[in-house]
């Protein structure tokens, strides 16, 4: 039996055997694996065995490596690693892209290697990187299916569309964080499924959503979403100026600003209202979800109570989301959820339905 084949991926346990065959013939020291390398085409894996051959090679060691392109070892769509790491490309650098990174950079998400990030400016993106010790390219978001990772697309409502498409469009696998955006993008769903792709909602900021989809198997009556927002949210928002919305008395409690579908709340606030596009694609549509929204300078962040009433449960929940300390508009619980939703991929226990 060839040494190699001792090798737990089978297909590089063959090539560590040839070596060894090599060495039996031509004489030198046993096989040595050299591990994983990343050649210089933008991301290719590769593994490596030096046999020590002797002079009569040009070289003093002879090297086999082999593309990962077999089904034992290639980094397929699922962004799934050789030893349970997630494989990812930022579709975005901002805040929470950077949570992400330092969370990474410090070995709190240690089943994550960053192998790439997509961003617009590519220099501001680079020297953000550089804070956070990641030495990875800084590519346009056409270029990162070649990297056949996961897409986490923690861009902006404007820049969802352009981040997300290329990677749907080439079958592979986006987790999105601005769902808001995709209110007025649905026809990504359809483009994904035509490639085979998977289009994946990071829905850990809304409480309840497993229930809800739960529940959705059945009869679902009714959906509402009451959120607290504090009012410094909304300072730049059109829809607060051209309805004449005093939001100073939201200082001392709730001011309402809208009531209506969860459509219209994504569109006329689409960079606030994800949870809304999420809960209406999680239970009974867009239409159907009903949205109240109050601006409340009296709470530390987001205050979100969901309400349900369904023929199999009738549910009332209430979260309350804090700050982000580097962007007081951004909950700190959205990059958690993203970790959470990624850590998931190579769990051998996965809660949730």
């Amino acid at each position: 039996m060839r040494r190699g084949a001792e090798h737990p991926d089978p297909v590089l346990g063959q090539l560590a055997g040839i070596g060894h065959d090599l060495v039996g013939q031509r004489g030198g020291r046993e096989p040595r694996y050299e591990g994983r390398k990343t050649t210089g085409d933008g991301g290719t894996v590769a593994h490596g065995w030096s046999f020590g051959l002797g002079a009569e090679f040009s070289f003093a060691y002879f090297s086999v490596y082999m593309t990962e392109y077999s089904n034992q070892s290639r980094q397929s769509w699922d962004g799934r690693g050789m030893a349970g790491v997630t494989r990812i490309v930022l579709g975005g650098f901002g805040n929470v892209g950077q949570q992400i990174a330092a969370r990474v950079a410090s070995g709190q998400a240690d089943t994550l290697e960053i192998v790439a990030i997509a961003a617009r400016d590519t220099a501001r993106a680079a020297e953000n990187a550089a804070r956070y010790g990641l030495d990875v390219p800084v590519i346009s978001a056409n270029e990162a299916p070649r990297y056949e990772a996961i897409l986490v697309e923690c861009a902006t409502y404007d820049g969802f569309r352009d981040v997300v498409e290329p990677t749907l469009r080439a079958g592979g696998h986006v987790v999105a964080v601005s769902v808001g955006a995709l209110a007025v993008n649905l026809d990504l769903i359809d483009i994904a499924e035509a490639a085979g792709g998977t289009l994946q909602i990071a829905g850990g900021t809304l409480p309840g959503l497993d229930i809800i989809r739960a529940a959705h198997e059945d009869e679902i009556a009714s959906v509402i979403l009451t959120s607290h927002i504090n009012p410094a949210s909304f300072a730049h928002e059109s829809y607060i100026h051209d309805n004449g919305i005093d939001l100073a008395p939201a200082a001392h409690g709730p001011v309402p600003v809208f009531e209506g579908s969860a459509r219209a709340a994504a569109g006329h606030f689409p960079r606030h209202f994800n949870v809304a596009v999420t809960l209406g694609l999680a239970g009974i549509g867009l239409d159907r979800t009903q949205v109240r929204i109050m601006a409340d300078g009296t709470l530390p962040g987001a205050r979100h109570t969901l309400t349900v009433e369904a023929s199999s449960v009738s549910l009332e929940m209430t979260s309350q989301n804090y700050p982000s300390p580097q962007n007081n508009r951004t909950s700190m619980v959205v990059a958690l959820s993203i970790l959470a939703a990624l850590r998931r991929e190579t769990a051998t226990l996965r809660i949730g339905s």
